[in-house]
């Protein structure tokens, strides 16, 4: 995406209130603000073409070019074995081989990137709160195809089953975005709660769950109707979603009550909540936040923040089932696809601990970027 020279937006401009939120970006204009700048966007792959105006729901800037560090990696070798990690503060993706954790590359992203997930093995989607944009990785060579308009500081994104939309959780403005990735343009825009975070789409795609982290509830959304059709109460800063049981249970983690909360899908109520205790010796009180749940949706993964822990929890029974020791502040949680390694972000520590899921063994900590806040697996 190549745009006609122009200029970096800003998320508050002369004369407006600076919007409540966790981050916010002071920018001061001076003169003229530019207005109707028109961006050329080349079509990519599976992707499409558009040509967008600048503007709240428009990608305005110039992909970045993938910085290798040693051991430098071929393109080719980027695409099988790899883990992503999305590095916080230092505006970095860490790529990992995923069979000896040597590290491949380290690519370059836009600013303070929060979140990376993969669409199968074609792209990679890195949401940037400070840019309010998408990053569009291709995963074969580590490239960076372009951005896509993220809204005002995106926290957390999921992909449509068909990969043709992106549902993002908007921070300052409290919406849900949805985002046609063919269009390069958002199309709908939902009011969910304050502080949005975790996002979750139904398997069949026509629900999205968003969770308010200032208003503690769990908004679900009609998607072909583009409306809040119910708000779940939940935990106190409700934070990270994910499905489980096949998609008939989500689990939410509340990071300020210590417990999660277990929806029934079908009848949008809580059926269980589920308190983590804390372990003598623990730095903090277990402070749920990142979910990943095993691949035939038995059993959840959750990291418990500053604890410095994995809670690893029996579905079915609703039993933790282990405490596997991390890094400092475990953050993001992340599987291979066959549920045998859970590689866990510590967002202190600056690493990742590797972790045998037969055994709940530490096998490796690998240090990558500062503040690794994501892990995306292609394997």
């Amino acid at each position: 995406m190549t745009p006609n020279k122009a200029p970096a937006r800003c998320a508050v401009r002369r004369g407006q209130t600076v919007p409540h939120g966790l981050q916010h970006r002071l920018c001061l204009v001076l003169g003229t603000v530019l207005t109707g700048v028109s961006i050329n966007i080349v079509a990519w792959a599976n992707v499409g073409a558009a040509t967008l105006s600048a503007g709240a729901d428009a990608a305005p800037t110039k992909a970045p070019s993938v910085a290798s560090v040693a051991p430098a990696a071929s393109p080719a070798s980027f695409g099988a074995h790899s883990v992503w990690v999305a590095n916080e503060k230092d505006n970095t993706l860490t790529v990992l081989d995923d069979r000896t954790w040597a590290i491949k590359a380290t690519v370059a992203t836009c600013k303070r990137p929060r979140h990376v997930q993969a669409y199968k093995s074609e792209r990679l989607y890195v949401a940037c709160s400070s840019d309010d944009q998408i990053d569009v990785i291709d995963p074969a060579t580590g490239q960076s195809l372009g951005r896509l308009p993220g809204g005002h500081d995106p926290e957390l994104f999921d992909i449509s089953p068909d990969g043709k939309h992106l549902f993002i959780s908007s921070e300052d403005s409290g919406e849900l975005l949805i985002l046609d990735i063919a269009k390069a343009k958002v199309v709908q825009r939902v009011a969910v709660g304050g502080e949005p975070e975790g996002v979750a789409v139904s398997a069949d795609g026509k629900y999205v769950f968003v969770a308010s982290e200032a208003e503690h509830h769990v908004a679900v959304v009609d998607v072909a109707k583009g409306v809040v059709i119910k708000k779940i109460p939940a935990g106190k800063r409700a934070r990270r979603l994910a499905l489980a049981a096949g998609g008939k249970e989500l689990w939410v983690s509340n990071e300020l009550e210590g417990t999660l909360s277990v929806i029934d899908t079908q009848d949008l109520v809580v059926v269980h909540t589920l308190r983590i205790m804390p372990a003598d010796g623990w730095p903090s009180p277990p402070l749920p936040a990142g979910l990943q749940a095993s691949p035939d949706g038995k059993t959840m993964y959750v990291g418990l923040g500053r604890a410095n822990h994995v809670a690893v929890i029996d579905v079915p029974s609703r039993t933790v089932k282990a405490l596997v020791p991390a890094g400092k502040r475990v953050w993001g949680v992340g599987l291979n696809s066959a549920g045998t390694v859970l590689m866990a972000a510590g967002g202190l520590s600056d690493d990742v601990t590797v972790v045998d899921t037969s055994t709940f063994k530490v096998l490796q900590t690998v240090t990558v970027g500062k503040a690794p806040q994501s892990i995306a697996v292609i394997d």
